[in-house]
């Protein structure tokens, strides 16, 4: 019997409720009302809605990728219940439970980049090209993707910038 990818859809949900609730309980103890999985492969790892409380993961950010870069993920999500910007008390509250957060926001990307490259890969799409461009100080990196789309005769290219002031 075939998996489908509603199946695994499913399937990582019900982990992702569970260990998000586990993380939960040895960290901030924060009240949220569920997890949802979806396929998000340009930007967003993962996301909480503050009014509904319920944080949604990227597949690509979840597969395949070391533990401590999950456990990185939901810690992130769940110290915006407390903290919803980006700001020096959000940091030092992820910071409280992954001191090396940095190095591990990093794995993680890699990590869901990848997951997304070979998305593409099995769909037949080799020519995914993505350029990081950072400047001196790194504290601004600049990600391009040009992805040909092949759902019509003509060839189409998305490109995207993206910006991480950190």
């Amino acid at each position: 019997m075939a998996v489908n990818n509603l199946d695994i859809l499913k399937l990582y949900e019900s982990f992702m409720i569970s260990y998000t609730k586990k993380i939960n309980e040895a960290t901030f103890n924060v009240a949220f009302n569920g997890v949802r999985i979806g396929q998000a492969k340009r930007t967003r790892l993962a996301q909480i809605n503050l009014k509904s409380k319920i944080i949604t993961y990227s597949r690509y950010a979840i597969e395949n990728v070391p533990e401590r870069g999950r456990r990185y993920l939901v810690i992130h999500e769940l110290a915006h219940v407390l903290e919803p910007s980006h700001n020096k008390k959000f940091w030092a509250l992820v910071k409280r439970y992954e001191p090396d957060y940095k190095a591990v926001e990093k794995m993680l990307e890699q990590a869901f980049v990848k997951n997304v490259k070979q998305t593409f890969a099995k769909k037949g799409v080799n020519d995914h090209k993505e350029v990081n461009l950072f400047n001196t100080n790194n504290n601004l990196s600049i990600a391009l993707l040009e992805t040909p789309i092949r759902s019509s005769p003509l060839t189409t290219k998305v490109i995207q910038l993206k910006f991480d002031f950190i």
